[in-house]
């Protein structure tokens, strides 16, 4: 396969030219081949074909372009695909045998190189001869695109460059009279390139055409007087003296002639600040700006790095303290601009007036004004051509500030700061960007330390660390902070520790004289679109670390693409922080600290304490909806929980389809901002919404076993409800912290707390609330052994949930009533309630439900001797339960199936299962489980004449029940333990167990 970019763009393969379809793919294909062999990702693929403004499909757009390249290469019959997708965009691949035009010029041109090194001209001259005849035309010649644009001209500026080396060796051949006429031709098309006219000079000097060769100085002389306001180079001027002399008769190529060295040279520019007093940390970012240095430097290619970040962060100061370090690598001078992109001295500095400043500082002078900023630009180009200057441009704008003043050739360096991303720079300039974030506690304490003294602040290490924290790792506000602790003797780390706490002062405090961190923030501020800075504002009033753009969605009511497009444009302007994306891909986004502070203030300042309430609620709101379809979504409905008259903010059913994949995953990424949400709802006049959040989310804290999570929640919506007589609001969180001690194994509170919601529930005519209540107190008579009393409110339970509609709760009632029939012996009655319990939760799609219910099934087949069955069905739960992460079920699932491996006499994998069973139900403090866990393995033991393990598990059993209350449990413990010390012959010990169970199941009947 070949593949041509030196003309028109063109794949063939065989003799069969490739269609490479429309505008898009030409434009994709060619950056791949421009960068072959190397990956380029997905944004700078999108770049190319729409410059800096790529629609919101770019993404899918390129991949489409990808896949129709990939076809057409395949309906050619090409044999491999030679694009390869990578993980951040595509590379295209060449094999052995594909040829590259590109290519074939380099290996000409090294060869030719090669050979003109060894004195081998005519060699040179045919490898170069053969170089050049690989250009079909202008390069890329159909290519749309600004990138590719710019990448035809840099291959068109190679190709010159192979030229004037072609005609040099040439010249090196005295073979001046053959190339005078193709000297003529291209120094008519090129009339600025001084090279191409000393060559033809020299040609014609040389060939006794003396006359012509000073005519075609007196020319160029004149051009670059009219075009460019600049005498001609001092390497064409002295050219022009040496065929006046007639000094050019030696047969030499190149244009260089001997001269004497002038009496002065140009002053070199020194211009970059003083270095950074007491600059530490920064090693990572020194490192990579050290790196990329040198591998830009040793691949002859430009140097340009952008250093992005926040206001205060510390850009200009890394900028400045770099260039220090590698002043020496640049002979020909350093020049510092400071761009005034973000001032309140004025306005950013025009790139017309910057050249102006850049070329005063290299000593050029002008016979006549540059009018335009290409001309300058040009000149300026030229004017370095050949040079090793470092150029520091602090504080851009945008990348058009910036592009007109790069250097057009490597040799030079160029190193620039800003606020904004710069992403024309770095997508169609190759820039490389270097994104500076704040700096960790420890090394913002070394900043204290530089400035304030390490003695003073190593003094109180605990509050130097906290200083830092406060100061949230922002250079300028630590060099702030460290300036004060200077000029104030009397002052420790704690005193100012003390005066920044107060989140009202932070601001003020960290301000000195002409250093303000809030100016910082109030330049990138200021230029915000009126939207933008709404949405900025009002991203400050909800108390979370983090969020997804759906919250700006609720803040301003607009549209989801909407709301992201502007929370992006917040992270251009350096305003909002790139969070770790979740699991899924969703972008994430959080504030800085004291930027926190800072859109607090605005929003207060800016906004009407109407306005302000509005959007908090419907941001509550919004999480309130979030929350309420993760719970249906885990439950398959909108079951097992009570609703108050809170507003709820809906957001489209795509929206949350993208968010929650699984609902499981979407509640631990956003439980700690939940908890955050519910404890600002107690306090915001949102306490009905607050109660309301708290029991919608008891479901997952109950899966994950959160249970701190699930008592502060309760126990903050219980008091705000309270404050509000809420009456069904206490009564909720009442239901739901008696629900959670009976989770907690603590059954006397559990039913105190139980019997009190239902009792509340009842004058309020709560039907609903009642029948959740009432079968959380079913469970624990069966858990007391009092399963007549369970059996009674079970039944009643299921009449009411059937009622109420609630399908999963009333489910979960019918197992549960299996349950105690399973252990009262009644197996067929239990098969029957299972199999109408798994069909429901499998109808409804509520997967622990399922679960649950399926290891109850499980049970009962195994006491109904349908061993394989039971295994096959525990095996199916097991597999359910790991998938939910649900290490509570999985333990209980686990327990009966390795009951059911004893009975198939699988022994060794009966003890693993019932092992890992109480392993985990320890480790998460399940206590029951752990009992009922003991007892299996007791038995087990006891079947295999291991009678010491066997006591040693049944004692564990019989004490954990006797604690728990578990009646039924105790007993049947005390009388596996009895036998147990029968076969140990302690015959004594064996009758006093039996009387203890009797005497049990006495007091129970």
């Amino acid at each position: 396969m070949e593949f041509r970019v030196l003309g028109p763009l063109t794949a063939v393969t065989g003799n069969v030219h490739i269609s490479l379809g429309g505008s898009r793919r030409r434009t994709v294909l060619a950056t791949l081949l421009l960068n072959v062999g190397r990956v380029v990702s997905t944004d700078r693929l999108s770049a190319a074909i729409w410059g800096e403004n790529p629609p919101v499909t770019a993404r899918n757009q390129v991949a489409i372009c990808v896949s129709g390249l990939r076809r057409e290469f395949a309906a050619a019959g090409v044999a491999h695909d030679p694009i390869v997708t990578a993980s951040s965009g595509y590379l295209l691949r060449l094999a052995e045998d594909d040829r590259f035009d590109i290519k074939e010029v380099e290996v000409s041109l090294r060869q030719a190189r090669t050979a003109r090194m060894a004195g081998n001209l005519e060699k040179a001259s045919e490898q170069l001869s053969s170089a050049l005849t690989v250009w079909r035309g202008d390069p890329l010649t159909g290519v749309e695109g600004e990138l590719v644009r710019a990448e035809s001209e840099r291959l068109g500026e190679w190709r010159l460059a192979i030229l004037e080396e072609f005609f040099e060796v040439e010249l090196e051949l005295s073979r001046d009279l053959q190339i005078v006429g193709e000297l003529v031709a291209l120094v008519a098309a090129y009339p600025l390139r001084e090279r191409l006219r000393g060559l033809l000079m020299l040609a014609q000097s040389r060939a006794g055409r003396r006359a012509e060769a000073l005519a075609v100085y007196q020319e160029g002389y004149r051009l670059s007087i009219e075009r460019l306001g600049l005498e001609p180079g001092a390497e064409l001027a002295e050219l022009h003296e040496a065929i006046l002399r007639g000094e050019t008769g030696q047969r030499q190529g190149r244009l260089a002639v001997e001269r004497a060295a002038p009496e002065s040279s140009p002053a070199v520019p020194a211009q970059l600040p003083p270095d950074v007093t007491g600059f530490v940390a920064r090693d990572e970012e020194i490192a990579r700006l050290d790196e990329l240095l040198d591998t830009k430097t040793g691949a002859g290619r430009p140097f340009v790095a952008v250093i992005t970040g926040m206001g205060g962060v510390g850009k200009s100061g890394l900028a400045v303290h770099w260039s220090h370090r590698v002043a020496s690598r640049f002979p020909d001078g350093q020049i510092f601009v400071d761009l005034n992109g973000f001032s309140e001295t004025g306005p950013p500095v025009s790139p017309f007036d910057v050249l102006d400043t850049l070329l005063r500082a290299l000593n050029v002078t002008r016979q006549h004004p540059l009018a335009t900023l290409e001309e300058r630009a040009a000149l300026f180009r030229s004017v370095l051509a050949g040079r090793k200057l470092l150029l520091v441009l602090d504080n851009a704008r945008d990348s058009s500030q910036v592009r007109p003043l790069l250097p057009g050739a490597p040799g030079c360096a160029v190193l620039v700061t800003s606020r904004g991303q710069l992403a024309g720079l770095i997508t169609l300039e190759g820039a490389t960007p270097l994104r500076l974030d704040v700096l960790p506690p420890e090394q913002g304490v070394n900043v204290l330390a530089c400035i304030a003294g390490e003695q003073r602040v190593h003094a109180d290490p605990e509050g130097a660390r906290r200083l830092s924290e406060l100061c949230g790792g922002l250079v300028l506000a630590l060099r702030v902070a460290a300036a004060r602790l200077a000029v104030r003797p009397s002052w420790t780390s704690a005193d100012l520790v003390a005066r920044l706490t107060d989140e009202s002062r932070r601001l003020d405090e960290l301000s000195q004289g002409e250093v303000d961190l809030r100016t910082k923030f109030i330049l990138s501020y200021r230029d915000l679109a009126p939207q933008v800075a709404i949405m900025f504002r009002r991203l400050a009033l909800l108390d979370v670390a983090e969020f997804g753009p759906w919250l700006g969605v609720a803040l301003l009511e607009v549209d989801p693409d909407r709301a992201q497009d502007l929370i992006e444009q917040l992270v251009d302007a350096q305003l909002l922080e790139l969070s770790q994306p979740r699991s899924g891909g969703q972008a994430r986004y959080r504030f800085h600290d004291l930027m926190r502070l800072y859109a607090r203030e605005r929003v207060m300042a800016e906004e009407s304490e109407q306005e302000r309430n509005a959007a908090l609620r419907r941001a509550l709101g919004c999480w309130l909806g979030l929350v309420e379809a993760a719970h249906a979504r885990l439950l398959g409905g909108d079951f097992a929980v009570l609703h108050g008259t809170a507003e709820r903010y809906r957001l489209p059913s795509t929206v949350i389809d993208r968010l929650m994949p699984d609902p499981i995953e979407w509640f631990e990424a956003e439980r700690p901002h939940l908890l955050a949400v519910i404890g600002q709802a107690a306090g915001a006049g949102g306490r009905a919404l607050c109660w309301d959040l708290a029991m919608t989310s008891a479901t997952f804290f109950e899966s994950r076993s959160y249970f701190d999570d699930w008592r502060s929640t309760h126990e903050l919506a219980l008091a705000a409800a309270r404050r509000d007589a809420d009456a069904r609001g206490e009564a909720a969180m009442i239901y739901g912290l008696g629900s959670l001690e009976l989770f907690r194994q603590r059954y006397d509170d559990a039913e105190r707390l139980l019997l009190q919601a239902r009792r509340m529930f009842e004058e309020q005519g709560e039907e609903h609330g009642s029948a959740l209540a009432l079968r959380n107190l079913a469970l624990l008579d069966r858990i007391a052994g009092r399963f007549e009393l369970a059996l009674e409110r079970y039944e009643r339970a299921e009449e009411m949930l059937r009622a109420a509609g609630d399908r999963a709760a009333q489910a979960h009632v019918l197992a549960s009533t299996a349950q105690v029939l399973l252990e009262k012996g009644s197996y067929g009655e239990a098969d029957h309630l299972l199999r109408a319990a798994v069909s429901t939760f499998e109808d409804i799609g509520y997967q622990r439900g399922l679960a649950q219910a399926l290891y109850r099934f499980g049970e009962v087949l195994l006491r109904t001797q349908r061993i394989d069955a039971a295994r096959q069905t525990l095996e199916k739960a097991l597999e359910t339960v790991r998938q939910l992460r649900d290490v509570v079920g999985e333990s209980y699932v686990l327990r009966v199936l390795g009951e059911t491996y004893a009975q198939q006499g699988r022994t060794d994998e009966a003890e693993k299962a019932l092992l890992t069973s109480r392993e985990i139900a320890l480790r998460v403090g399940e206590q029951f489980v752990v009992g009922v866990t003991s007892l299996a393995l007791g038995n087990l033991h006891f079947g295999t004449g291991n009678a010491a393990s066997a006591r040693e598990s049944l004692t564990l059993a019989a004490r954990i029940f006797e604690e728990l209350g578990a009646r039924i449990w105790h007993v049947r413990a005390l009388e596996a333990l009895a036998a147990t010390e029968a076969m140990l012959n302690n015959d004594q010990g064996a009758h006093e167990l039996w009387a203890r169970a009797a005497a049990l199941l006495k007091e129970e009947s």
